[in-house]
C-alpha cells in the first residue's frame, strides 16, 4: 500500500515503540483505544480511501460525531495525501447545502446510522433527516464509516511512505459568515505544524493528560505525545466533572462557558487540574474572579485569543488580566511570529508567512484583516470591540445579518433585530429578538415555533432567549436600526 508521510504523520506514527502502551482516547461510547489500534485504524481507513479511488489532493468530508473516530479517519486522510474538510453537524440545512454545493467534495465519510436513514425512502423525508441530504446530493461519492468489521494489523514494512511537500493544502475549516456565501480558510501541513508549535509554548511542559472537545484539537494533542480524553462539546457538567476526576486530567482547552456553571454554583474542580486554557475574546474579569474561587490555588488559567481560522494570536495569565484593569479586553503576549498592524480606525491586520494559505473564497493571502478593534496601551494589547455586528454565545460567533432576512419573511413581521445582551449572572450573552410587527396577531410562542421549524427555521444555537415586540429605534440618514440603543436600554425600557 502506497501512503505518504509528513512531519505531522511521522510525529504521530514513528514513535509508537517508545511511547506508552496505550494512548487513552475516549469516544462518546467511552471506548478505550490503544495506541497500536489507533495507528492500525488510521492505516485501515487509509486503505479504504484508496480502495474508493481517492487520489492525491482529493477533498474529503468526515461527517462523524465520534471524536475518536474522526481523529483516526483524519489521520488516514493525511496518509493518502487527501484534503480534510471540517463541516460541523449542528447547522441548518441551508448552511450545510451552501458549504457542500461549493466544495462538492470527492468523498463524504458519513455516520453509519445516518447513512442508513438517508437511504430509507419514507425516513429520509423527515425534517430532522432531510437536512442532511445535501451530503449526498453535492458529493461525488458517499460511504458509511461503519464499513469495517476488524482492525487490520500492520507492520512498518507493509506500507510505503513518500514524503509530502509541506506546502500541500491539507485542511479546510469553515468560518462564521455574514452572508449565505460560505467563508473558509485553507491550511497547509506547514501552517498546521506552526500552529501546534505556537500553542505548545503556552502549555506547561508537564502536561500529561489533556481534555479536548473539538476533533481537530485531538490530532493536535496526539501529535504532542500526551494522553487525550475526548468528548463532544455538549458534554454535561456532571459528566465533565466525573471525567476530570476519573482520569486525573491536568490540562483542558475550551471556551469559558464550559466552566460557567461551576463558577456560578461554587462547585470545586479537582486539584489534579493544573492548567485551564480558555479560548475566546473577550474573557470577562468577572468570570475569572469567579473561576479562581472553584479551582486549586496552584491551578493556572491562561486566556488565549484564538481566532476561528485556527490561528492562536496572543495569551495572558488570568491573574494578570484581573490585576491590570483596562478599558477593553487585555490580550497581552503576542505569540512568536505574529505581526500586528493597527489601522487608523483601530481595526487590526495580522500577518506572517505561517498565517494560513487561503481565506474566504480560495484567495491566497499574506495578511488577514480581523474586523477586531484594538489599541496598544503601553506594552498591553487591548481589544476594544468588534467592527462587525455579532453575538458571542458559548463557543459560537452568531452574525445577526445571516438570520434577520429569514425572520423578516415571517408573516406580519415588519423588521427584526437580533441583539446580544451580556448577562453577568450567566457570564454569557443572551440573545434577544426585537420584533416590529404589523399586527400583534401571533404570540411570542408562535414566533418561537416559526423559528424552529421548516421554512423559517434558523440554527438552534442562534435561537433567541427572549422575544420583545416594539417599534424599532432608528438612526442616521440610512434609517438603520439602532442596536446599541436596544442593547443599552434592554432592561430599562422593556423589562
Amino acid at each position: 500500500m502506497k501512503l505518504y508521510s509528513s512531519n505531522l504523520t511521522d510525529s504521530i506514527l514513528s514513535k509508537c515503540d517508545i511511547f506508552w502502551d496505550a494512548i487513552l482516547i475516549e469516544s462518546i461510547k467511552w471506548n478505550k483505544v490503544s495506541w497500536n489500534d489507533y495507528k492500525n485504524l488510521a492505516l485501515s481507513y487509509a486503505q479504504k480511501l484508496l480502495e474508493n479511488g481517492i487520489k492525491q489532493g482529493d477533498s474529503i468530508v468526515i461527517f462523524v460525531k465520534d471524536i475518536t473516530k474522526f481523529s483516526y479517519i483524519a489521520l488516514g486522510v493525511l496518509l493518502v495525501w487527501g484534503k480534510l474538510i471540517i463541516i460541523e453537524s449542528d447547522y441548518s440545512e441551508q448552511i450545510l447545502k451552501e458549504k457542500l454545493k461549493f466544495i462538492q467534495p470527492d468523498l463524504v465519510i458519513m455516520e453509519g446510522f445516518l447513512y442508513k436513514l438517508l437511504h430509507i425512502p419514507f425516513i429520509k423525508k423527515l425534517h430532522r433527516i432531510k437536512k442532511f441530504r445535501p451530503l449526498i446530493r453535492y458529493s461525488k461519492k458517499v460511504i458509511s464509516e461503519s464499513w469495517k468489521n476488524y482492525v487490520q494489523k500492520w507492520n512498518n514494512e507493509e506500507y510505503l511512505l513518500t514524503k509530502i511537500d509541506s506546502d500541500t493544502e491539507s485542511l479546510v475549516v469553515f468560518t462564521w459568515w455574514t452572508t449565505w456565501k460560505p467563508k473558509w480558510v485553507v491550511h497547509t501541513l506547514w501552517t498546521l505544524e506552526v500552529m501546534f508549535q505556537r500553542i505548545w509554548k503556552v502549555v506547561w511542559d508537564d502536561t500529561k493528560i489533556f481534555y479536548a472537545d473539538l476533533p481537530h484539537f485531538v490530532l493536535m494533542w496526539v501529535n504532542m505525545w500526551v494522553k487525550v480524553i475526548a468528548w463532544e462539546n455538549n458534554i454535561s457538567d456532571s459528566k465533565f466533572l466525573d471525567t476530570l476526576k476519573t482520569y486525573s486530567i491536568d490540562t483542558t482547552f475550551s471556551p469559558p462557558y464550559r466552566y460557567i456553571n461551576f463558577a456560578q454554583h461554587k462547585k470545586k474542580l479537582p486539584k489534579t487540574l493544573k492548567h485551564i486554557l480558555l479560548w475566546s475574546a473577550p474573557i470577562y474579569i468577572s468570570f475569572l474572579e469567579k473561576i479562581y474561587k472553584v479551582i486549586d490555588k496552584d491551578t493556572k488559567v491562561t486566556c488565549i485569543y484564538w481566532m476561528t481560522e485556527i490561528l492562536p494570536i496572543s495569551y495572558i495569565d488570568g491573574r494578570e488580566k484581573i490585576e491590570k484593569t483596562v478599558d477593553g479586553d487585555n490580550l497581552w503576549n503576542i505569540l512568536d511570529g505574529i505581526i500586528i498592524n493597527i489601522l487608523e480606525d483601530w481595526e487590526w491586520v495580522v500577518s506572517w508567512k505561517g498565517l494560513m494559505m487561503k481565506y474566504l473564497w480560495w484567495e491566497k493571502i499574506e495578511k488577514h484583516k480581523t474586523w477586531d478593534l484594538l489599541i496598544f496601551e503601553g506594552d498591553y494589547l487591548i481589544m476594544k470591540w468588534r467592527k462587525k455586528d455579532m453575538i458571542l454565545r458559548k463557543d459560537y460567533n452568531i452574525y445577526p445579518s445571516l438570520y434577520e432576512p429569514i425572520i423578516n419573511s415571517i408573516p406580519w413581521v415588519v423588521e427584526s433585530a437580533l441583539v446580544g445582551v451580556f448577562d453577568k449572572s450567566e457570564e454569557d450573552e443572551k440573545i434577544i429578538l426585537f420584533l416590529e410587527v404589523q399586527n400583534r396577531v401571533y404570540t411570542e410562542n408562535k414566533y418561537f415555533k416559526y423559528l424552529k421549524t421548516w421554512k423559517y427555521a434558523i440554527d438552534t444555537f442562534a435561537l433567541p432567549d427572549e422575544i420583545i415586540f416594539c417599534t424599532l429605534p432608528r438612526k442616521w440618514r440610512q434609517n438603520k436600526i439602532d442596536k446599541q440603543y436596544l442593547r443599552n436600554n434592554y432592561k430599562k425600557q422593556w423589562k
